[in-house]
């Protein structure tokens, strides 16, 4: 499943919000092994909510064939 979430920053933090995606793919995602709902969820939330200027809008897509 592939998740793509469309997240909307105030104007003039991208710099800062470029470096809470940095340090929450070093200290929540890199570490977790089911993201959604557990704690490293909550910990990358935590990192990178303050940024955030609306809700995200999240979809979820499957893949509908493999690859070759």
């Amino acid at each position: 499943m592939l998740e793509l979430a469309d997240i909307r920053i105030p104007p003039g933090q991208q710099a800062e919000f470029d470096a809470a995606i940095r340090k929450s793919v070093e200290t929540a995602i890199a570490r977790a092994k089911g993201f959604r709902g557990s704690a490293a969820c909550q910990a990358w939330r935590a990192i990178v909510e303050p940024f955030r200027a609306a809700p995200p809008a999240v979809g979820h897509f499957d893949r509908l064939a493999k690859s070759a």
